[in-house]
């Protein structure tokens, strides 16, 4: 068995964090060793974090991640130097769920352990990582800061995918990370967009781009109101989804993006949606095939994730980064894993 030596930052305990270093085995099927730039703190370590997810400690998170090609374990398509992004769900490849083209359900049911030992999670907050070439998608070019949300871009990407055949008028329900990554993709995809949020005045720039800003409280059922096709729903809980429920046109879709922590239970009018045909799905994660079109969209259009506020911490700042993460100031927080030139300053303050 192959060790390499690395650092990683690892939650031991309810609001407490550590950075650690280890040797780590090579699991056979791995195939590169990326040095990783940054990795970003997702709602999931954030629960964690807070002791809310029920999941066992130590816990070693981390998903939104990209970094460089250090070094080739076995052969690859890869080369030294490649800059690549990183999607380290498990996909099998053999089970019913990956053979139907719903691989991002294959590490939720038929859970693959490449892992002997260690902590679980997903193991992205670490200076360097290993993986087959499967879950490394290649950068077209040297990346800034914005490539630490393509994993989110590809959640949101099966969100719409999910979503399925859906008219002009789109309702957006909240307006955090998710809720401003829903309207760039949806809005660059042809949609008219409407963002509905709980504030009273809503001065964020993704204002300067999409069709409306509504305040939830403002607008009851029965009131003057745009017709909606289709809503996302990516915060608020159940408020969000009564409200979506309410305001849906007949026939319309509407897509339950959000999760809501230790698995609570909601109500809705059970014949609501029968009388109005509505249609909900749920979404949960992403494809292989998001996650390379998140790598486009990123590429294509990344000016317009400037507009999403960033701040990253060094390694050495680990609990720093968790605490601010559960702020919610930002769009997202990130940890350093190591010196890899960006494009921007390494801190980026939130904009207003």
């Amino acid at each position: 068995m192959t060790m390499i030596p690395i650092e990683r930052v690892i939650i031991d305990a309810p609001f407490s964090s550590l950075l650690e270093t280890q040797n780590i085995e090579v699991p056979p099927t791995h195939s590169i060793l990326v040095k990783v730039n940054m990795c970003g703190i997702c709602t999931s370590e954030q629960r964690v974090f807070k002791g809310t997810a029920n999941k066992p400690y130590p816990y070693w998170g981390g998903h939104e991640l990209f970094g460089c090609v250090e070094k080739i374990i076995s052969k690859s398509k890869f080369n030294p130097g490649d800059y690549v992004a990183l999607s380290l769900m498990p996909r099998c490849g053999i089970c019913r769920y990956c053979l139907a083209g719903l691989d991002n359900h294959c590490a939720y049911v038929s859970r693959p352990n490449e892992f002997s030992q260690g902590p679980t999670g997903t193991r992205g907050f670490c200076n360097y990582i290993t993986v087959p070439d499967e879950r490394a998608f290649l950068l077209p070019d040297i990346p800034d800061e914005t490539y630490i949300f393509v994993e989110p871009t590809a959640c949101v990407l099966r969100s719409i995918e999910v979503a399925g055949s859906i008219g002009r008028n789109v309702g957006i329900i909240g307006t955090g990370t998710f809720g401003i990554l829903h309207s760039i993709v949806l809005k660059q995809l042809g949609y008219n967009v409407i963002l509905f949020g709980l504030e009273r005045i809503y001065n964020q720039p993704i204002c300067r781009m999409i069709d409306a800003y509504i305040n939830i409280d403002d607008y009851a059922e029965g009131s003057m109101r745009p017709q909606i096709d289709a809503f996302f729903c990516t915060q608020y809980g159940e408020k969000g989804l009564v409200y979506a429920l309410n305001m849906i046109e007949r026939g319309g879709t509407i897509v339950l993006f959000q999760s809501i922590a230790n698995e609570s239970v909601v109500s809705i009018d059970y014949n609501k949606v029968h009388y109005k045909e509505i249609k909900i799905h749920g979404s949960i994660a992403h494809t292989k095939r998001n996650f390379q079109d998140a790598v486009s969209f990123v590429s294509r259009h990344n000016d317009l994730y400037k507009i999403l506020s960033l701040k990253i911490y060094s390694k050495k700042e680990h609990l720093a980064a968790f605490q601010e993460s559960i702020t919610h100031k930002f769009n997202r927080v990130a940890i350093s894993l190591s010196l890899i030139h960006i494009s921007e300053p390494t801190r980026r303050s939130y904009i207003s």
